[in-house]
């Protein structure tokens, strides 16, 4: 029996390839070189220099279009709302395997899957798309794909859209109970449900040693950090409206010891719309982006940030691999107080409410610069609770897998009192 995963792999730029090269890692450390036996990697190459790349580490890797699954593999699907996933949905749209796992790491699925839909060249259709809706929506779901523009932007991102993952899927992993609840919960009652799992992150994957980025500030700088891409769902303009009326709050020496970056990819127009805000708060110096960053980098930046935000609203419904990453190095963290950043350890919660939140967010950079500054650095900050146990959550299920003591069984239906 083999163990199929279908996923962006490295150097992928999504964090979904990060994510697998995290797994991998972790089989490798519970199981020995012996585990690359059980397992084989599947995407999309561009060239072979990037199959090669964990080809040349004894992991069996091969194009997507190669791809076989005799009746006993089992096959996972590792699924999020970018376009490096197109592939990886159409597969599972077809249900090509026989048993079927899918690992959510979007809540929010449906604007990907109408996107597909429109395109000729991704072999989704119109029923794929009633599919994707039906777990919801039930008979109303050609209302909902011809009215889905007209739909509130909060509407639509909290409209997940994950009819194909439920209805092809033996089992499903998500990493929350909320996620978890939304599935179960909100879906119309008499269709078949899979096995619904939650499972924590694969163990963050630190190198031993990285090199501070050039353009980093200096360690007597009060450094705050958003990672990853920048969108207006992060919060990131909210953000920026705080930190600037904080630093104006400050001396002429304390406002040369702050620093605000974002590290991840920034497109042209929220960019121009980011600099209107440093104009406007006169704080071009103390703010830099970075854009997109390699692994070594971006976790240069992570040891180096003081304060980390992760703030979401609204949000896809999934929980951040950067998050899980802060809370291993014993970071400070900011969440939103909301949805599934409720079941984190993290140091403030922030309300979601726009009229809250900047008062919050001001208090917070304000005593948290001012404990900084006092000497008790993150360096010093006490560790986060443990997330994980000695042999990760994953590592236990596909161990578990391979040894056939866990099979892979449709849930019972769930009947209207459930």
């Amino acid at each position: 029996m083999m163990i199929h995963f279908l996923s962006p792999l490295p150097p992928k730029k999504t964090g979904t390839a990060d994510y697998l090269m995290q797994l991998l890692v972790d089989l490798e450390e519970d199981f020995g070189p012996k585990i690359k036996r059980n397992i084989k990697l599947w995407d999309q190459f561009d060239n072979r220099k990037d199959r090669d790349c964990l080809r040349d580490q004894g992991w069996q890797v091969d194009d997507v279009t190669k791809a076989y699954f005799a009746p006993k593999d089992i096959v996972f699907h590792f699924l999020a709302s970018n376009d490096f996933h197109r592939w990886v949905w159409a597969i599972l749209a077809r249900r090509a395997a026989a048993n079927t796992i899918s690992v959510v790491h979007d809540l929010t699925a449906f604007p990907l899957i109408r996107s597909m839909v429109r395109n000729p060249s991704c072999g989704l259709t119109r029923q794929d798309e009633l599919l994707a809706l039906r777990y919801e929506f039930g008979m109303q779901s050609d209302w909902m794909a011809d009215h889905f523009d007209d739909l509130p932007p909060t509407a639509r991102y909290f409209l997940m859209g994950q009819g194909i993952t439920l209805a092809h899927s033996d089992t499903v992993i998500v990493h929350s109970e909320y996620a978890r609840m939304r599935l179960l919960t909100e879906s119309v009652s008499g269709l078949p449900m899979p096995n619904l799992m939650v499972l924590e992150h694969p163990r963050p994957r630190f190198m031993p040693s990285v090199a501070m980025p050039s353009d980093a500030p200096e360690k007597d700088i009060f450094c705050v950090g958003s990672i990853g891409f920048y969108s207006f769902i992060k919060r990131n303009e909210s953000l920026l409206e705080a930190f600037g009326a904080f630093v104006h709050t400050l001396n002429t020496k304390d406002r040369s010891r702050v620093h605000l970056v974002f590290v991840g990819k920034i497109d042209g127009h929220l960019r121009l719309e980011a600099e209107k805000i440093l104009d406007r708060w006169a704080i071009r110096d103390l703010v830099s982006f970075t854009g997109y960053v390699e692994e070594e980098a971006l976790q240069a930046w992570q040891k180096r940030i003081d304060l980390q935000m992760n703030l979401r609203f609204p949000s896809c419904g999934e929980t951040s691999g950067t998050l899980a990453r802060a809370l291993a190095l014993g970071k400070r963290v900011v969440c939103s107080r909301f949805a599934a950043f409720h079941e984190e350890n993290a140091t403030w919660m922030v309300d979601v409410n726009p009229v809250e939140e900047f008062p919050e967010l001001l208090h917070i950079l304000t005593a948290e610069f001012v404990r900084w500054r006092e000497g008790k650095s993150s360096s010093s900050a006490p560790p986060s609770l443990p997330r994980h146990s000695p042999k990760d959550q994953f590592s236990e299920f596909i161990s578990s897998l391979i040894s056939g003591k866990d099979a892979l069984k449709k849930a019972p239906e769930l009947s209207a009192n459930d």
